[in-house]
């Protein structure tokens, strides 16, 4: 409740919380830190490249979205605005 949710793309099949809350900060703080980041599997574990983050208010989410394009290790990393319905699939 309250929180606003976006989901990242494109991200290094290797990335962290730590990658991603570094990604984000200062600027951005995600909530709850690492416990607000959900990184995306396949049925097999593996990693897809995307996340979905919480963020606590509009403004903090406004401001991620800015980061749209920014890079990650050596990737550019899309940004969308998402919802909890999106997670849940």
């Amino acid at each position: 409740e309250n929180q606003v949710i976006v989901r990242m793309r494109g991200l290094p099949f290797t990335a962290t919380a730590e990658q991603v809350l570094q990604f984000f900060s200062p600027a951005c703080p995600v909530t709850d830190g690492s416990e607000g980041i959900l990184f995306v599997r396949f049925p097999d574990g593996r990693p897809t490249g995307d996340a979905f983050v919480l963020f606590s208010c509009e403004e903090h989410a406004q401001n991620a979205l800015k980061k749209h394009k920014d890079i990650l290790g050596k990737r550019y990393i899309e940004l969308f605005k998402s919802t909890a319905a999106e997670v849940q699939q």
